[in-house]
């Protein structure tokens, strides 16, 4: 059903994504390492593990936010444990066929196979070597003529471990030809940071990426979208309450999602009162991340000034430094507006800095 708020799994859930469901595959058949790339709720664990389900080849699959929601912050332990738990699920898919893997791995340090499960050591001293499974996994899966599908859901969150990712991930693409690396990304400029394929000094340089680009719904679509995500539930709604919909969420196929939801089964048929709600949500994420930071007062400034009104660089410094009353570096102020930018909270049209969700923008007028 397309008004279901968890992440969709088959292709009848989604809504349009057929053009990018054949590029991933493309990207499977013909590239090494393939990007999912978009802003956040705009459907790209969806799209992926649609794909994942429906591909046919065997993969693994680690979730960022699941280490999150389960340590309270990225950390080593945690990310141990998830590859530990994506590597014990993929076993269990095809535990018929995968038996000289298993075997091929018991000598190795930090990893310990019992007969129902493995389990990954994530101490220091004694850390299991994600190359070294992954070069067995390749071995294995060259030998029964396959491909495997390594997936990151979110691979920017990992950027704090230690962890040289484009040190493990050229080894992946230079050596082992029988591993597919998908990473999704929301926090786009971190991402790429995380990756470093423009620096020439980067493991990663000079290798090719394929992209997979999510978009928002053009009117038309999102109108589509939501009557017939209300024709599958059998919901009767007014036509005008769409189209103001649509006008006020614009295109984002995650809030559009929220908005059917919150219509058909929370009885809600008031469009401000769901805004609202959604606003909450979207500010807290903001929020969490501007209680982390030393310059948290002045991104809130920033935001603030973006969100009554698009505006250029020299507009929003001129705000900034009309509230602290002192004039701000230039090069300071072009890091903030950057960080802003690498996490997808603004985004950057022509020479105007804007928020790109409404509901965002929403929530930032109202609660920052």
């Amino acid at each position: 059903m397309y008004f279901a708020l968890e992440p969709k799994c088959r292709r009848k859930d989604l809504f349009d994504f057929e053009n990018e469901l054949k590029r991933l595959e493309d990207g499977v058949k013909f590239g090494r390492i393939i990007l999912i790339t978009a802003p956040r709720r705009f459907g790209k664990t969806s799209l992926l593990k649609t794909f994942l389900n429906e591909c046919s080849l065997p993969f693994i699959f680690i979730d960022a936010r699941r280490v999150i929601a389960s340590e309270g912050i990225v950390n080593m332990r945690g990310f141990m444990i998830e590859f530990t738990n994506a590597l014990n699920d993929f076993l269990n898919r095809y535990r018929g066929v995968i038996g000289k893997f298993i075997n091929s791995i018991k000598g190795l340090d930090g990893v310990e196979v019992t007969a129902s499960f493995i389990r990954l050591s994530w101490k220091k001293k004694n850390r299991a070597n994600i190359a070294l499974i992954l070069d067995n996994l390749n071995k294995w899966a060259s030998e029964n003529n396959l491909k495997v599908i390594l997936a990151f859901d979110e691979l920017q969150e990992f950027r704090v471990l230690p962890i040289n990712f484009p040190s493990l991930l050229a080894y992946i693409y230079d050596n082992l030809l029988n591993i597919v690396v998908i990473l999704t990304g929301s926090q786009v400029g971190l991402l790429y940071d995380l990756l470093k394929v423009d620096n020439p000094k980067s493991p990663l340089y000079g290798r090719v990426l394929y992209e997979v680009k999510l978009r928002r719904l053009s009117n038309e679509e999102a109108i589509t979208f939501l009557r017939e995500g209300f024709r599958q539930l059998s919901y009767k709604v007014n036509e005008n309450l769409i189209v103001e919909a649509v006008n006020k969420l614009d295109g984002i196929l995650g809030w559009l999602t929220f908005f059917g939801w919150s219509v058909a089964y929370g009885g809600e048929t008031s469009l401000d009162r769901i805004l609202e709600h959604a606003a909450r949500q979207a500010i807290e994420e903001l929020k969490s991340f501007l209680k982390k930071s030393r310059a948290e007062n002045r991104y809130r400034i920033i935001l603030r000034t973006i969100a009554v009104k698009p505006s250029t660089w020299s507009i929003i410094k001129k705000s900034l430094e009309a509230e602290e009353g002192i004039e701000i570096d230039d090069k300071n102020f072009t890091n903030l507006l950057n960080n802003l930018l690498k996490l997808n909270f603004i985004e950057k049209q022509n020479n105007l800095y804007v928020i790109g969700d409404p509901v965002l923008r929403h929530g930032i007028l109202l609660y920052l």
